[in-house]
């Protein structure tokens, strides 16, 4: 099984055209048998930064997976698809012809009919792996994760840390889930890398696993992508997985958004409601990124 449609936005590689079953189909059939695999969850934020870092955008292109994480990038692959089918060269014409299709895309957004490639959110992939782990017994290890209140501040509750607080949740949820370990104690610093590695290290001794199958990372973007490239052969692990603030939404912390803003593209305003910290990401979101790839699309 193989995502084939490898796009580029903005010089960023994207694999399109997988749900998240066949992500997982992927993983299990290609990754889980040797080798070290991390897998990017690359939402619009990641391709503005990579923008201005060429060391992070070489971090993307590098990954053995580079997920669509939000309706951004799936509607800007479906706009550039569409103006792929126009040969015009003529500027003015050009111009006027990308305001058309723009509004074709976002009209595309309120559609139930809508064509867009499939969304792979962090949160989505982390769920089917804890439900194949509760299944098939794949061990995974957290790593990461800061709890934040409603105006961004780090959370100061004693003793809280979100990535053990995810796991317990998990197994409540998916029972026989086979988390070897959660920990947010580590910081994503390359300093750090030594205690954790042996933190990590520790917890598969003490279960038996000499191959971790899965380490899901939340330090948030290019910290978690870095840590990763670091330090995934080290651990050893077969899948690393950058997953932002996936904890937040797994622990019960945040909210999740409902079916319906998600089938509407309207997650930018549910996160610009529930955490109004995050405004300055999200305007890079939205409209920031969306006026990049028409101008871009213009040249």
């Amino acid at each position: 099984m193989t995502c084939a449609r490898r796009v580029n936005i903005l010089g960023v590689n994207v694999n399109m055209g997988c749900d998240v079953k066949a992500v997982l189909e992927k993983i299990e059939t290609d990754f889980l048998h040797g080798g070290s695999h991390y897998i990017c969850t690359t939402n619009p934020e990641f391709i503005m930064s990579a923008q201005k870092d060429e060391k992070f955008r070489n971090m993307i292109n590098d990954a053995d997976l580079s997920l669509p994480d939000g309706a951004g990038v799936v509607m800007a692959d479906y706009y550039l698809r569409k103006m792929s089918e126009s040969d015009v060269k003529n500027n003015i014409a050009r111009f006027f012809i990308g305001l058309s299709k723009g509004l074709q895309t976002a009209t595309a957004s309120f559609s139930k009919s809508m064509n867009f490639a499939p969304k792979v959110t962090g949160v989505r992939l982390s769920e089917e792996i804890f439900k194949a782990s509760a299944e098939k017994k794949y061990s995974v290890f957290l790593l990461g994760g800061m709890q934040r209140n409603w105006l961004g501040k780090l959370s100061s509750s004693e003793g809280e840390d979100l990535a053990q607080k995810t796991a317990e949740r998990l197994k409540m949820y998916h029972p026989g889930v086979n988390i070897i370990g959660a920990s947010s104690a580590f910081s994503y610093k390359e300093e750090d890398d030594e205690p954790t590695l042996k933190y990590i290290k520790d917890c598969m001794s003490k279960t038996g696993v000499e191959v971790l199958d899965f380490i899901l990372v939340a330090y948030g973007h290019k910290k978690q992508e870095a840590w990763l490239q670091r330090n995934l052969d080290k651990i050893p692990s077969r899948v690393g997985v950058g997953v932002g603030g996936t904890f937040d939404y797994l622990s019960g912390v945040s909210k999740k958004p409902s079916d319906k803003i998600t089938q509407f593209n309207l997650e930018w305003v549910f996160r610009l409601c529930t955490q109004p910290w995050r405004f300055s990401r999200i305007v890079r979101a939205f409209p920031l990124f969306p006026i990049k790839v028409f101008l871009e699309s213009l040249k």
